[in-house]
């Protein structure tokens, strides 16, 4: 079958999820998270839920971006004003963020 565009669009959506995961990954470990050496049992599970939504947001964000540069970046422009939103009344600052997420810290 020939490869059209359709089907390069699709191999580099899935290139850029396993390299947006490893680099989240690497950042995580560069700053100091270690998964092995977190005890997620004594841990909030609210953390690891909040940890665990963002992981799936950034990941469907990254599918709806690729198929949105398909039809119209202008869909783009308006999930991306759209998830903005939603993080900003949900979460009062990146200091916020931090605060939650240092549970992973060693």
């Amino acid at each position: 079958m020939i490869l059209t565009n359709w089907y390069a669009m699709d191999i580099i959506d899935i290139i850029g999820m396993v390299l947006l995961i490893g680099f989240i990954g690497k950042k995580m470990k560069d700053s100091g998270y270690d998964w092995n050496d977190c005890d997620w049992d004594q841990k909030d599970p609210f953390e690891i839920e909040l940890l665990g939504y963002g992981c799936i947001v950034l990941i469907l964000y990254l599918h709806i971006f690729m198929i949105c540069i398909r039809w119209q970046p202008i869909f783009t422009i308006l999930i991306t004003v759209v998830i903005a939103d939603v993080v900003k009344n949900h979460l009062n600052s990146w200091d916020d963020v931090k605060a939650k997420l240092s549970f992973l810290k060693k």
